[in-house]
């Protein structure tokens, strides 16, 4: 169900290496998928359901397929398995998103991010999450 938030995209229009290593509908489909990622930054990562969301950038399968293969290997997305599912997380969400009120997950949450249901608050422990990322670039 789409919710109204506001997106501080600061992080997205003026990193010129992102802009040089996904090209300018890259850029719009990492910007889309801020859009769509639930309030922690996760989404699930099927190509598919994406390219029909895209909305005005109205990209196929295979370009969603691309765009994820890209923004993955550039670190802006990541995945990690949780419950039997595959989830991504976009890393800079929660550092430049904040949402007051937000709504509990309906995805899985990966390891270094918690949810307070008291303060209806999502919170990063960048400690577990850089962790995650030192073993994660071994694996890859």
């Amino acid at each position: 169900m789409a919710r109204k938030i506001v997106i501080d995209t600061y992080a997205v229009f003026f990193d010129v290496e992102l802009w040089e290593a996904v090209g300018d509908r890259g850029v719009l489909f990492y910007q889309r998928l801020w859009g769509l990622a639930e309030q922690w930054g996760g989404f699930e990562p099927v190509a598919a359901n994406l390219s029909a969301e895209m909305g005005a950038l109205r990209c196929t399968k295979e370009e969603a397929v691309e765009h994820l293969a890209k923004l993955h290997s550039e670190k802006k997305i990541v995945y990690y398995q949780a419950e039997g599912k595959q989830v991504a997380f976009i890393g800079a969400y929660l550092r430049h998103n904040k949402h007051q009120h937000a709504s509990p997950p309906t995805l899985p949450l990966p390891k270094w991010v918690t949810y307070n249901k008291d303060k209806k608050k999502y919170q990063i422990n960048m400690d577990d999450y850089q962790k995650f990322l030192e073993d994660y670039s071994n694996i890859l």
